[in-house]
C-alpha cells in the first residue's frame, strides 16, 4: 500500500512541474473537473443522510457530468495525460462509493458492493505499482487499452532502408540533405518503415516542408512514415508524424513505437515513455522481451447498427 501511495504522489508532483514548465493552467481543467469527483461524497453525503432527495439527484447529476466532460475537454485541448487517465480511475471509485456509504444502514447487502468496490481499486491501483495497467474501471467502462505491437525490425535490408545507411550500436542512422541542411535519422521497421529525427522544438518544426522530401528520400526503396521528436526528458516525448502517402496526421501507434526505440536507442529516454501526439497521448513500453506494447485511452467513436438484409 506504501508503494501505491507513493506511487500516486509522485504522480501529481510531476504533473505539477510539467504545468508549470508548460504555464499552462488551461490544460489543467480536465483534470479539476475529474477532482471534483473525488470530494463528491463530503457534499453528497449529508444531503443524503438529511433525506434532501431533490437536491441529491441535482447534485448527482452535475458531478455525474463532470466524467462525461473530463475527456471530452481533454481531448479536444490534446491535454489526455497519463496522471489524467489514473486520477479518473480513483475519482470515479470514490463517486460510487460515496452514493453507497449514507444507503448501508437502510440497505445493509449495499455493503457487499461497497467492499468489492474497495477490492477492486485496491487490484487496480496494486496493478499500477507493478507498472501494469488498469484495463477497466465499474460497470465494465473501460478506460485504457494495451496493445503488443511486436518487437521492432532493426536490420537495414527489412525496414527496408538502402546500403549507404550506417549501423552504429545496433541504430540503423541515415542522413538526408534537405535545403544545405543534413537531418539525421534513426530507422526502424513496426511492420512498416519508419525514420525518426530530433529537433528542439516540434511545435514550430516545419513538418510540411522537410516530411515530403524525407519520406520520397532516395535511401527509402518503399518510402517512409517520418517522426519528428522533441526529448522532453527520460519519460516524455512530443512527436509530429509525416505519414507516407498521406501527410501530416495527428497520430500514428507504429510512429510512437517508433520514436521510443529510437529514443532508446539513442540514449535519450528510458524503456517506458509518455508519447504526446497531436491527437492525444499513448505510453510507449519496449519490454524486455523485445516486444512494444503501446497503451492509450479508450474513447466511443462512433455507435451504429448492423442491419441484415
Amino acid at each position: 500500500m506504501k508503494k501505491i501511495i507513493t506511487n500516486f504522489l509522485n504522480d501529481i508532483k510531476k504533473e505539477i512541474e510539467n504545468t508549470k514548465k508548460e504555464k499552462s493552467i488551461k490544460k489543467q481543467i480536465p483534470n479539476l473537473l475529474t477532482l471534483t469527483r473525488g470530494i463528491s461524497p463530503i457534499i453528497i453525503i449529508p444531503t443524503l443522510l438529511s433525506n434532501n432527495i431533490k437536491l441529491a439527484i441535482i447534485e448527482l447529476i452535475i458531478f455525474a457530468l463532470t466524467d462525461l466532460f473530463d475527456g471530452r475537454i481533454a481531448r479536444k485541448y490534446n491535454c489526455v495525460s497519463e496522471f489524467g487517465i489514473k486520477l479518473d480511475c480513483v475519482c470515479d471509485k470514490i463517486f460510487v462509493i460515496g452514493l453507497i456509504i449514507p444507503s448501508i444502514t437502510k440497505y445493509p447487502i449495499l455493503l457487499i458492493n461497497l467492499l468489492l468496490e474497495f477490492a477492486i481499486s485496491y487490484i487496480n491501483l496494486q496493478s499500477e505499482a507493478k507498472n501494469n495497467k488498469p484495463k477497466s474501471t465499474i460497470n465494465g467502462k473501460v478506460k485504457t487499452v494495451e496493445v503488443d505491437m511486436g518487437a521492432p525490425i532493426l536490420e537495414a535490408t527489412k525496414i527496408p532502408v538502402s546500403s549507404s545507411a550506417k549501423i552504429e550500436d545496433k541504430k540503423v542512422k541515415a542522413e538526408v540533405k534537405v535545403k544545405n541542411k543534413k537531418i539525421e535519422l534513426t530507422c526502424v521497421s513496426m511492420g512498416n518503415p519508419h525514420a525518426v529525427t530530433f529537433v528542439n522544438n516540434i511545435k514550430n518544426f516545419k513538418v510540411a516542408e522537410y516530411g515530403p522530401i524525407l519520406e520520397n528520400a532516395d535511401i527509402f526503396p518503399e518510402k517512409a512514415n517520418i517522426e519528428f521528436v522533441e526529448v522532453v526528458d527520460k519519460n516524455n516525448i512530443k512527436m509530429r508524424v509525416w505519414e507516407r502517402g498521406s501527410g501530416e496526421t495527428l497520430a500514428c501507434g507504429t510512429g510512437a513505437c517508433s520514436s521510443v526505440v529510437a529514443s532508446r536507442l539513442n540514449g535519450y529516454t528510458d524503456r517506458k515513455v509518455n508519447v504526446q501526439l497531436l491527437g492525444g497521448n499513448l505510453e510507449i513500453e519496449w519490454k524486455p522481451n523485445n516486444h512494444v506494447h503501446m497503451t492509450g485511452p479508450a474513447v466511443t467513436v462512433f455507435k451504429g447498427e448492423w442491419i441484415d438484409e
